[in-house]
């Protein structure tokens, strides 16, 4: 994918042109926890896979009593989380993403890829794929791609991306609204990534106009041992029975 660089007012304009027409985004907020959403029980329970010896990352704030749910979401078009630190990096070993979709039913053609991609340069631009799970159909609320992969040297930082395949959308989500306790400013982390190409800060669409992050968490575990340089996420096994 080539790299998109955001060099001056001018082309920041004609990205915020070109993301306004690219996708009609249908944004609601609903009143549940980002850090512990509620209802039924997840097909990923996040505390039982918050188990890095490395670290556990996020980027979502986790006490606003909201979240964001989007939906007009085209085929192809996709979003992602950049995460960096001394445990994003080699020699260490990327163990599962966790993404969070809403209003999925099973078997309803409602199918994502989930990629973790390098980014040689920081930038929130993958430069490669490192590890995938295909053809996911997510359930409610948390859902795990068990990469169990090394990271490469000279990735710079990691991007756990989610795409959607075809047919019917899920939701994606992202952390609550703004309130003087949790604001999601700095750094932008969280990246819409248009099928045809190219990487936008999620700024541009978010409906709140900061930096709002989706809902991604990022297990890593220290070290890269012998056996763990296969990709074995599930979403791959079932592809085969599909």
């Amino acid at each position: 994918m080539k790299k998109t660089c955001l060099l001056s007012v001018a082309l920041v304009a004609a990205l915020v042109a070109m993301a306004a027409t690219a996708f009609a985004l249908e944004p609601y907020a609903i009143k549940e926890s980002a850090g512990a959403p509620g209802g039924a029980t997840p097909p990923c329970p996040l505390a039982a896979n918050l188990n890095g010896t490395c670290a556990n990352l996020t980027y979502h704030n986790q006490c606003s009593p909201y979240i964001w749910i989007f939906s007009g979401i085209p085929a192809g078009d996709g979003f992602g989380t950049r995460f960096d630190g001394a445990c994003a990096s080699a020699p260490n070993l990327v163990k599962r993403a966790i993404t969070y979709f809403r209003g999925t039913v099973p078997n309803y053609s409602q199918t994502v890829d989930v990629y973790l991609d390098r980014d040689t340069n920081n930038d929130g631009c993958p430069d490669g794929v490192i590890a995938s799970d295909l053809n996911l159909d997510p359930g409610e609320r948390w859902n795990c791609s068990n990469f169990n992969v090394c990271i490469p040297t000279g990735a710079g930082s990691l991007i756990v991306r989610s795409t959607l395949d075809g047919g019917t959308a899920p939701l994606w989500s992202t952390d609550g609204p703004y309130t003087s306790v949790c604001d999601p400013v700095g750094v932008a982390r969280s990246f819409y990534y248009p099928s045809a190409g190219g990487c936008l800060p999620w700024i541009v669409n978010s409906p709140t106009g900061r930096n709002d992050n989706f809902l991604t968490r990022l297990v890593l575990d220290t070290g890269c041992p012998s056996d763990a340089t296969e990709n074995t996420s599930w979403g791959n096994v079932k592809g085969l029975y599909q």
